[in-house]
Order: C-alpha cells, then sequence, then structure tokens
C-alpha cells in the first residue's frame, strides 16, 4: 500500500514524501510563503542520505502567480543547496487551454536556461508526473490519487 506522509502542511502548501518521492503542493499564496521552501530542502536533504534516487514532484496551483523576491531568493538558494541530491524532478502545472500552456512554456524555457545537471520534465497532470518520476504504474495510480486529496488546503 502506498503512503503519502506528511512533513509541513499550510493553507499555502502541502509538503510531504512517499518512498522516494517528495510532493510538494503549492497552493494559493505559496509565491510569498518561504516556509514551502525550507520543509522541501529538508526532506530532500533528509531522504537523500539514504538514497540516490530522490525525486521531486512540484505541483504548482492553476492561478500560479511568480514567487516574490524573497521567495525566488530561497528558491535559488535551495537548489543550490541540493545540487546532485536529487535524480529527477517533475513539474506539473495543471489545466488545459492557452495559459496552462503558457505556463508550461515559460516554465520549460527557464529550466533550460537554467542548465540544470537535474533531469526536470513539466507535465499537465499529476499522473503524468508521477509516471515520468516512476515505472510503478500501481504506486502511479494510488499516489496520484493521494496527491488529488491534497490539492485543496485543509479545513479548519
Amino acid at each position: 500500500m502506498t503512503e503519502l506522509w506528511t512533513e509541513d502542511e499550510t493553507a499555502q502548501h502541502f509538503v510531504g514524501a512517499s518512498g522516494e518521492v517528495v510532493v510538494v503542493i503549492a497552493r494559493e499564496g505559496s509565491q510569498e510563503d518561504l516556509r514551502h521552501v525550507t520543509a522541501t530542502a529538508s526532506l530532500v536533504e533528509r531522504l537523500s542520505r539514504n538514497s540516490k534516487t530522490t525525486k521531486l514532484l512540484f505541483v504548482m496551483p492553476r492561478s500560479a502567480k511568480p514567487p516574490n523576491a524573497e521567495v525566488r531568493d530561497a528558491l535559488l538558494k535551495a537548489s543550490r543547496r541540493l545540487d546532485g541530491k536529487l535524480s529527477n524532478i517533475a513539474v506539473v502545472i495543471t489545466g488545459q487551454g492557452f495559459g496552462a500552456a503558457v505556463h508550461r512554456a515559460v516554465i520549460t524555457g527557464l529550466v533550460s536556461l537554467m542548465r540544470s545537471k537535474v533531469p526536470l520534465k513539466v507535465k499537465s497532470s499529476i499522473e503524468e508526473g508521477l509516471r515520468y518520476l516512476l515505472d510503478d504504474n500501481a504506486k502511479v495510480a494510488e499516489l496520484t490519487r493521494l496527491c488529488e486529496q491534497r490539492l485543496d488546503p485543509p479545513t479548519p
């Protein structure tokens, strides 16, 4: 049975893991929330001590806004800190149509400019992102369901 455990969760984000896959679900307001960056970096560092195949699934909200300067700076520092600790990254920008396609194209372009050593793919669904990261179809299906349950913030 596949489990998705929680490392940190607020109304703005979910950070957790299932096996070697770190799952980050950014929600509305995450562009101004440093906490998901630090929680993700700490979790990746911890998991990568025991595994050379730690992977990252990053799910962006449909109405994603660019991160503020403080979060951008934290993301750059975290990416340097995590260099060599991830084997693959999947960024998911859900949705159909022109707006979602533009978001995916912008992220793809930025990634190619960064020339990251870690293979990164931009996908349009959680299932596609997990299929890129995992070979086990049963685990993909179960983890997709668990991730989709975390898309909305917890109710108080």
